[in-house]
């Protein structure tokens, strides 16, 4: 079967790709494994964690009976005599592929309950394996099964899986790292959805990669800064051009390679209205990069007159504010007296008084013009943790 130098290379290959394919396309896993049951004669193949001990679990597995699954890590792992033998932890070591013979003879496994009611029952007596890697001294790795009644492993398959495994192991590293990135990705933009401010991912040119559905709506309403065939443009070309000439300073910035800021800017309206207020920022969040490579801006847009006090919860949290502070928190930030304060909580002025005092206080602000600064220019006067 792998006896032919052609057919070993041409297999291994073939195998490599897959793993590849299936660090970046989870479904593709179960082909993956398939096609190395294949190669090595194998009639079943397990992606399998066990820790020696007597508990496993299975990440993937191909033409394996699902009650083998199931049987297997509720009772069968517990009594599994290659798993629990002395030689696992000697043998099992990363990268070494691993016959079941090595393991425990098999004659000594043949009169035990694990061959007589799991191993012959669903065709996998027997079988080889190799360990990705041994956390916590357990065994995580793949295991290639075949029946009874079939010829041991032998050297040509346990070859074939040592070479194999290792871009197995590192494609999963891969799509484990690509699923947190996913992740990451995804939260990013979920809490860009949460800024009530209009927020755009651009490239150095002004090509949007991304906007959240607040900056679809203002684009939408072509009132100051819209869409044009894929990239920012503002009412007039002057003010286009200075806009992507903030986002072209930011763009080395982002890569590590230079310094610029980016800066705000005024944008005017045909309408007439108070110009829209943008903020051009170099980006340097990972996660929100990861959409794309080319992104080299943030570009926040306020349209002043929407009034959007800042975000109750949001405060409390990045400032430590009791519940009673967090209300007196948004009301100062929105320049509100302290009579007006207590009007509104229902509380004597005094009280307002103090409480103000303590949001001060803890804000690190000595007066009200202060911290009205230090929240529009922190994440809670952007944040909304309540959607719409």
């Amino acid at each position: 079967m792998l006896r032919s130098r052609a057919r070993f290379r041409d297999e291994l290959l073939a195998i490599i790709d897959l793993a590849y394919q299936a660090a970046e396309e989870p479904d593709d896993w179960r082909r993956f494994l398939e096609r190395l049951a294949d190669a090595v004669g194998g009639r079943a193949v397990a992606l399998l964690f066990h820790d020696l001990r007597g508990h496993a679990s299975i990440g993937a597995d191909a033409r394996n009976d699902p009650e083998a699954a199931r049987l297997y890590i509720e009772h069968f792992c517990r009594i599994d005599p290659r798993a629990l033998s002395p030689r696992a932890p000697l043998l099992a070591t990363p990268g070494r592929p691993v016959s079941d013979e090595m393991l425990v003879p098999y004659g000594d496994v043949v009169g035990t309950e694990y061959h007589h009611d799991f191993g012959l029952r669903f065709g996998i007596a027997r079988l080889m394996t190799l360990a990705f890697s041994r956390p916590g001294g357990a065994f995580s790795g793949i295991s290639v099964m075949r029946a009874h009644e079939d010829r041991p492993f032998g050297r040509d398959e346990l070859r074939f899986l040592g070479a194999a495994a290792p871009h197995a192991a590192r494609a999963l590293r891969l799509h484990q790292l690509g699923a947190n990135a996913r992740h990451d990705r995804l939260a990013a933009l979920d809490a860009l959805e949460r800024v009530p401010a209009a927020v755009l991912l651009v490239t150095a040119d002004g090509r949007v990669v991304h906007a959240n559905g607040a900056a679809v709506a203002l684009m939408n309403a072509g009132d100051g800064l819209r869409l044009d065939r894929g990239h920012l443009r503002a009412e007039t070309p002057q003010t286009t051009g200075a806009l992507r000439c903030l986002c072209r300073a930011c763009a080395g910035t982002t890569k590590g390679e230079g310094t610029g800021g980016g800066g705000w800017l005024l944008l005017p309206r045909a309408s007439g209205d108070r110009p829209l207020q943008a903020l051009v920022s170099p980006m340097r969040t990972t996660s929100l990069v990861a959409v794309a490579d080319s992104v080299a801006a943030l570009v926040y847009v306020v349209d002043p007159a929407h009034d959007r006090p800042p975000d109750r919860t949001c405060l409390a949290a990045y400032y430590g504010f009791s519940a009673a502070e967090a209300q007196v928190a948004v009301l100062l930030a929105m320049g509100r007296s302290t009579k007006e304060i207590a009007d509104e909580l229902r509380y004597t002025e005094q009280t307002a008084a103090w409480y103000c005092k303590q949001v001060l206080s803890k804000a690190g602000c000595r007066s009200r013009a202060a911290y009205v600064r230090e929240v529009a220019r922190t994440l809670p006067s952007l944040v909304c943790l309540e959607r719409p």
